[in-house]
């Protein structure tokens, strides 16, 4: 702890001794102003000479020094530990470059007003190494996560003359991060914190969770060296030491990976309290199912605080995570709030889809453009996900078959809905590649399948040849009593020829 005070003083100290030779540069212009520190090992006397001399009232030693170049003359300040100027003279020109040497030997520099200007060679060889580290964070959050972050910016790097704070600045398709910074020791930390920036959905981007969320990220991707310096270096501005212990590596990498997802759907931007919340209640989900729908919605149920909005995104989610039942269960708790006419529409455009009436769906004068963008998504989603679903297919055959022996492949085709479906066709063609023979039609026609109504339909193949075949371009269309056409694909499967 007396470690961490002391690391917090010099800090602060530092800071103070910046303020107030910026304030000498803007106000008395020198050409340069130094800030440095005296090494405890010079042994300090009264005057300037060949040791540098702090002297004050009773024998006390400053150990700080603000040194002003005037040309013709330096102005030499001596600062004490609390920050506090004890003195000042001024060396003649001349009499401190005999003596610069020794000074330099006496003292550490913390910081030059202005800053010397890097050459354009080097800030570009910079510039190169920070980006390759940029993108090798950057791929390694996307494998932890299994998200895929689309737009990654480019980092460049930019030199401030006078001295200010380092400000990493963020623009569209740039990340501007201040020169001084690169030679800092958490540099790997600052870069693999503007890493998982990116994969932040927007409705989360303004929020103090998100920080919060980039600095945990960061924890653990850091070595076991820099992590106790990456606390230190935050906890006196951000308290997030008392977060890691409600979750671990893993867990976190699911949370980014849940909220990725959730940010295909939502736009609305979220509370501090509402991530909080999340964050709180998310742990014991995630022990549940690893299922993100699912989860988005237990998670909805749980904001909802008597909003019938979040309610009805719940009962989206449910349908998602093909629990239908508790999807009905959530619509219900809808009657127990005054709805505006938009939720209600919702809602039964919303029941329409837990029935499986498309017909009435796509036959309907729906107009999505009427509704937010997040509810537009999830409901295009649902009506995909629905239509999936309408008829059951499954392509039947051995795993294994013989070369010149035929192999008979078999489907299966179920009605699900309660609608009755049109002119079903079925077509499963063979890979290209393949040097397999087909044996009868391939493709099947059916004028008409009643609700829960089973067909089956068959051929056969042969090859002569031992091969791999993959069983990945069948399709099926249909339509409803409305005339509107359905397409959906059929799983693939493989047949090995031995």
């Amino acid at each position: 702890m007396d470690r961490e005070v002391k690391l917090l003083q010099d800090r602060l100290i530092i800071q103070k001794l910046r303020k107030f030779a910026l304030k000498e540069y803007k106000e008395k212009r020198p050409t340069e102003i130094f800030g440095y520190r005296v090494k405890k090992s010079i042994l300090l006397q009264r005057g300037f000479g060949p040791s540098i001399i702090l002297s004050g009232l009773k024998g006390k030693v400053a150990p700080f020094l603000i040194l002003a170049n005037y040309g013709d003359h330096y102005r030499l300040y001596f600062i004490l530990e609390n920050g506090v100027t004890l003195n000042a003279i001024n060396i003649p020109a001349k009499e401190f470059e005999r003596e610069r040497l020794k000074f330099q030997k006496a003292t550490t520099q913390l910081f030059q007003i202005p800053r010397p200007e890097v050459p354009k060679k080097k800030l570009e060889k910079i510039k190169k190494q920070i980006n390759e580290k940029f993108h090798q964070y950057v791929a390694l959050i996307e494998k932890q996560t299994s998200c895929k972050i689309k737009n990654v910016p480019i980092i460049t790097i930019y030199q401030s003359p006078v001295e200010s704070k380092l400000v990493i600045k963020r623009e569209r398709d740039f990340i501007k991060l201040p020169l001084e910074l690169i030679s800092h020791k958490l540099i790997d930390g600052f870069i693999a914190r503007e890493a998982y920036r990116q994969l932040f959905p927007v409705f989360i981007r303004k929020t103090e969770h998100s920080k919060l969320f980039g600095l945990i990220g960061t924890f653990f991707l850091l070595p076991k060296t820099l992590k106790e310096d990456w606390l230190q270096y935050w906890e006196p501005k951000v308290k997030f030491k008392k977060k890691l212990t409600q979750i671990n590596e893993p867990l976190f990498n699911l949370l980014l990976r849940f909220l990725w997802y959730l940010g295909k759907h939502e736009t609305s931007p979220f509370s501090d309290a509402q991530l909080k919340k999340i964050y709180k209640i998310f742990p014991k989900l995630a022990k549940k199912t690893e299922n993100l729908p699912d989860i988005a919605a237990q998670c909805y149920l749980q904001l909802a605080n008597h909003k019938g909005y979040f309610i009805l995104k719940a009962s989206f989610f449910f349908i998602l995570a093909n629990r239908l039942k508790d999807a009905r269960q959530a619509l219900k708790e809808l009657s127990k709030f005054t709805q505006s006419d938009e939720i209600r529409d919702l809602r039964i455009q919303c029941e329409y889809l837990l029935t499986f009436q498309l017909a009435k769906i796509y036959s309907s004068d729906l107009n999505l453009e009427s509704y937010a963008p997040d509810v537009q998504g999830l409901f295009s989603e649902i009506l995909n996900h629905i239509k999936n679903q309408v008829l059951e297919v499954k392509r039947i055959h051995k795993q294994k078959g013989s070369p010149s022996k035929s192999i008979k492949i078999k489907f299966n085709i179920r009605n699900l809905s309660d609608l009755t479906l049109n002119n079903i066709k079925l077509v499963d063609n063979l890979p290209k590649k393949s040097q397999a023979e087909v044996v009868g039609p391939n493709s099947f026609n059916f004028s008409q399948l009643s609700p829960k109504q089973n067909v089956t339909c068959k051929y056969k193949i042969t090859s002569n040849v031992p091969q791999k075949i993959w069983f990945k371009n069948g399709n099926l269309t249909f339509q409803d009593s409305h005339g509107n056409h359905y397409v959906q694909t059929i799983s693939s499967t493989v047949l090995h020829i031995e």
